[in-house]
């Protein structure tokens, strides 16, 4: 995500300039990119950026899983967000830090103590007279240490679950992705369910635009080594700007083209639930939330017993179950299920 300024409310002419004006920030070519943006109270556009082929991926992946996608929204913007609060998520690689309504950045995870990334954002952020008073850590792993984050950050660091997926505020679904009317009008007649059914799309959306900050010598001599072990595994790449980012997305490239999907991606998840759930047209999927590799679901079942069916048919394709909450109302039993991967001794 990023913000820019252009001189042209044209939808047209901002299609065709934005690739210009991002040129210096983008780490890929430009037709090799997709592009949506919103407009904003002063003027200027929120931007994201994401590769073409990995989101026609994620289009059809959820085409196969008998999904219809209404709304995709980026990952760093999924933690709630309060005012004068940053809002952190975690996946089991990264930490997504979300800093404004429409603003975030992610970093390498790092548990024990805050990303480099993260303290020298809040420095920034203290310059500009812009500093939050707290982070709020979203369904943060048990080896978090809020008490440790705080110590070093110099501010308050709150630990707090994951609520339900509310409406998103940007959709990367624009142009010829743009839900169509008729099945925004189908949407409108199944008010909540169908909202929900196009929740947040949890995945490693990849961020190609944000700025690396100056570190200590100790984090120059790290980059320095990231870039010749970057150099040596990928000679082909001319330009390094970011060594981390993009040996990451190298590394995601040659996996997605190899065709190795791990069985607690997002994708082998679905897939596994995704036949289960059309088998069983009684229950109605809320929502869904993918992160540190689990899904969780928001299903409504008729009663108890359609409840403890579907667990079992879950655990049938060897999917680890989990009843977060179930409560009796008179529409039925409101479920939260977060399925992972069965471990295997």
């Amino acid at each position: 995500m990023t913000r820019v300024n252009l001189p042209t409310r044209q939808r047209a002419k901002i299609l065709q300039a934005l690739p210009f004006a991002l040129e210096d920030q983008l780490l890929g070519e430009p037709e090799t990119l997709y592009f949506s943006y919103r407009n904003l109270p002063d003027g200027s556009l929120a931007v994201a950026v994401t590769a073409q082929e990995r989101f026609q991926g994620w289009l059809a992946a959820f085409k196969a899983a008998g999904l219809h996608l209404v709304g995709l929204c980026p990952v760093t913007l999924r933690p709630p967000l309060e005012e004068g609060c940053w809002s952190i998520g975690f996946d089991a690689e990264e930490v997504y830090v979300r800093s404004g309504e429409l603003a975030g950045f992610a970093c390498p995870v790092s548990l024990a103590a805050p990303p480099a990334v993260l303290r020298a954002a809040l420095r920034e952020a203290g310059e500009q007279g812009r500093a939050p008073r707290e982070l709020i850590a979203y369904n943060p792993p048990a080896q978090f240490s809020s008490a440790a984050w705080s110590e070093a950050l110099g501010l308050p660091v709150s630990v707090r679950e994951q609520p339900a997926a509310g409406p998103a505020p940007f959709n990367l679904l624009q142009r010829e992705f743009a839900p169509s009317g008729e099945l925004r009008e189908s949407l409108r007649a199944m008010r909540p369910a169908a909202i929900m059914l196009g929740a947040w799309l949890i995945a490693a959306v990849a961020l190609n635009l944000w700025q690396w900050w100056s570190l200590a010598s100790d984090q120059r001599a790290a980059r320095a080594e990231m870039t010749e072990l970057f150099q040596k595994s990928f000679p082909e790449a001319k330009t390094v700007v970011d060594p981390g980012l993009q040996m990451e997305r190298n590394l995601a490239i040659l996996q997605a083209n190899s065709g190795m999907v791990a069985p607690s991606d997002m994708l082998s998840l679905l897939n596994k639930t995704s036949q289960i759930l059309q088998g069983n047209p009684q229950t109605k999927l809320r929502g869904l939330q993918y992160g540190d590799g689990a899904l969780t679901l928001d299903l409504n079942f008729p009663d108890f017993k359609v409840m403890e069916t579907m667990k079992n048919a879950l655990a049938g394709r060897g999917l680890q179950v989990e009843i977060l909450s179930a409560n009796s109302r008179g529409t039925g039993v409101d479920t939260r299920l977060r399925l992972r991967t069965e471990r295997r001794s």
